[in-house]
């Protein structure tokens, strides 16, 4: 796929600190493993972006700046999707949106925003 930005972690952990232009899709896939994505530097410049994580065993981060809308459509079982990306809600409606969705089996998997982070567009 272009314009995707893969990130696999079996076993081990990470920080992934994305700069510059976004890509408009990030697969994050975590297994026995801590992830953390950090997008408050990243410059967003499609109208949409999606974040697919699939985590089993693993603990997920991801890190926002603010002026964003969130919108999450994900899963747990036996995990949860949380984090504080639900007060993103109150972004103007030209900002940038991310489809946050994924499956989190045994796992947590977060979003987070910074407040003191403005978004790059």
């Amino acid at each position: 796929m272009e314009d995707t930005q893969r990130i696999i972690h079996y076993f081990s952990s990470g920080t992934h600190e994305l700069t510059g232009t976004l890509p408009r899709i990030i697969l994050v896939r975590a297994a026995f493993a801590m992830v953390r994505v950090d997008l408050r530097n990243a410059v967003f410049t499609s109208e949409q972006h999606t974040i697919h994580v699939y985590s089993s065993f693993a603990s997920v981060r991801v890190e926002f700046p603010q002026g964003v809308n969130i919108y999450v459509n994900a899963t747990g079982l036996f995990g949860a999707f949380g984090g504080n990306a639900r007060y993103a809600f109150g972004s103007p409606d030209d900002a940038p949106r991310i489809a946050f969705r994924g499956f989190a089996l045994f796992a947590g998997v977060g979003g987070f925003v910074d407040p003191e982070r403005e978004v790059l567009t």
